[in-house]
């Protein structure tokens, strides 16, 4: 009698921690990486805690949230993957200050589309040729510029956004 009500306690705790990870991954639906370094991001959706806050007041609170934002060199393959495939979606990319405010106006925002392969979607971090504005040598340094990545999905009618931070280079090194 205690082992199968042992064996019951035990089943009951199991589901309970699967729903909890099925829930959460069905609230947000991706993960962001980079070879093994994953990127953090706020998801703004209907009903969502940051559904009122203005892209730049999230990028703003990605950068305070990550006092190290992540650098990534440029050319390296960036992963996006999905729980289930959606039905359209798009990337913007932002060239940022220090402040998550928008570097230049919305003409130098870089906009792609997506392609999802089973679950995935990846692409290259080639430069963003907005960088080239800058007269601050400043900016030319060695992790200085600051991309903010808004990544739009829609599933069955719903709109979802994602926002990511990180850090990178003006120019692709050689070393």
């Amino acid at each position: 009698m205690k082992k199968s009500r042992l064996m019951i306690m035990f089943l009951l705790i199991v589901i309970i921690a699967a729903m909890a990870v099925w829930m959460k991954n069905d609230e947000n639906g991706i993960n962001i990486t980079v070879d093994d370094t994953e990127i953090d991001y706020i998801l703004r959706s209907k009903g969502s805690d940051f559904e009122d806050y203005s892209e730049t007041e999230i990028f703003r609170m990605l950068l305070e949230k990550n006092e190290a934002v992540e650098y990534i060199k440029l050319g390296r393959t960036m992963n996006i993957e999905f729980d289930s495939d959606y039905d359209a979606g798009e990337i913007n990319d932002y060239i940022l200050n220090d402040d998550g405010t928008f570097k230049y106006d919305s003409k130098t925002i870089k906009t792609s589309e997506m392609n999802v392969d089973n679950g995935l979607y990846s692409f290259i971090l080639d430069k963003n040729i907005a960088v080239y504005y800058s007269s601050n040598i400043e900016d030319y340094k060695d992790g200085a510029v600051i991309r903010g990545f808004k990544l739009t999905c829609t599933w069955e009618g719903e709109m979802k956004e994602y926002f990511f931070v990180i850090n990178t280079d003006a120019e692709i090194k050689d070393n």
